[in-house]
């Protein structure tokens, strides 16, 4: 009564019994208890990275093919993190990226090191999502059909031994075997008429003085 300022049992009664405020207290308690309890799971699972939302932005449509499986697994293991997924033409994607408004999941480099040869560089992939090799094969993917439509006749990598066997599934074929800082890789060639090239316009050089 104190805090309330009503009786929330009728006095001088045997059993105890609610009085009317106390069974209108009970019922709110019955409805409002389970929602702090689930929106403290809520804050619990945010904290521990198991909900949330994820952004992801993605600049070709042939990326879909691999993203959808990709994300079908992510579900299984991440069923309370909602997914929002922006077309890369529907928005500027650095200014975004840096703004934190989209999370990384993937990154390749291609360089062209003379006239239409072109290597790839670094492909990385996030470490939430290493076990999906879609990804992998997706960045592969976009890598090589790009170079390819901006002028391409050998698209080359140098590629760690253990991930030789699954560029060799994606039409890459080993050229000779190096050794760098220590570490067996193999020179390896993707086959062109295997990656339809790109239609993604290449962006202009622009040199300031």
């Amino acid at each position: 009564r104190a805090q309330l300022g009503v009786d929330i049992f009728v006095k001088n009664t045997k059993p105890l019994r609610l009085s009317a405020e106390g069974l209108r207290l009970l019922r709110a308690a019955e409805r409002i208890l389970p929602e702090v309890d689930a929106l403290k799971a809520e804050f619990d699972n945010l904290q521990r990275g198991t909900a949330g939302r994820l952004h992801i932005a993605i600049e070709c449509h042939a990326c879909f093919e691999w993203l959808f499986p990709v994300l079908n697994l992510f579900r299984e293991d991440f069923p309370d993190v909602d997914i929002d997924i922006r077309p890369g033409l529907a928005f500027k994607a650095l200014p975004a990226l840096a703004d934190e408004d989209v999370d990384v999941v993937g990154v390749v480099r291609i360089v062209e090191t003379e006239p239409r040869l072109w290597y790839g560089g670094r492909l990385g992939v996030h470490s939430a999502f290493r076990r999906h090799n879609q990804i992998g094969k997706g960045l592969i993917w976009k890598a090589v059909t790009t170079a390819n439509g901006w002028g391409c006749d050998r698209f080359l990598a140098t590629v760690q031994l253990q991930n030789v066997r699954f560029f060799k599934r994606l039409h890459w074929t080993s050229i000779e075997e190096l050794e760098i800082r220590g570490i067996r890789h193999h020179l390896m060639q993707a086959d062109l008429s295997y990656y339809v090239p790109a239609k993604q316009q290449r962006p202009s050089l622009q040199l300031t003085a």
